[in-house]
């Protein structure tokens, strides 16, 4: 796999050989970096965000990480720096790899994404994308507001 936009773009990534992992493919992340990037976005107070200001020197989580490919992504598209947490750790040591191989400003957590650490800067952009059918999802939103990761709004 590649990265594909940004100042890492056609890099390679390592992906695990694991039928359990399902890396987000490069058509859905263009499709959601062009809806990111292109996008208008109102917080609680009807503010209308455009995309640019989503990503552009922004901090990221993205939780189920996996290898890391929608985080890289958003560094690569001008993210100032993404938490990329997981709790497998067979998959963690591909993501450092695939860190330290891009140079992406990065910080690896193993963690359960349902009992997420104190967070060390809030983010406006998060990636959450749960094991299908795990009812992992809310449970890890939750963890992502009660511990500090999502800026308000």
């Amino acid at each position: 796999m590649k990265i594909t936009g940004g100042n890492f773009r056609g890099r390679r990534v390592e992906v695990r050989k694991d039928r359990s992992l399902r890396p987000t493919t490069s058509r859905v992340r263009e499709a959601i970096f062009n809806l990111l990037r292109h996008g208008k976005f109102l917080n609680h107070e009807n503010f209308i965000h455009d995309g640019a200001d989503i990503i552009e020197g922004q901090h990221i989580v993205d939780i189920f990480c996996g290898t890391g490919m929608l985080g890289l992504e958003a560094v690569s598209r001008g993210g100032e720096q993404v938490t990329l947490i997981d709790q497998d750790q067979k998959t963690l040591d591909i993501t450092r790899q695939n860190v330290k191989h891009i140079g992406a400003n990065a910080t690896i957590i193993k963690s359960d994404s349902t009992r997420l650490p104190r967070a060390r800067h809030t983010c406006r952009l998060a990636f959450i994308d749960p094991p299908y059918n795990s009812g992992l999802g809310i449970a890890s939103l939750k963890s992502l507001r009660d511990n500090g990761w999502l800026e308000n709004g």
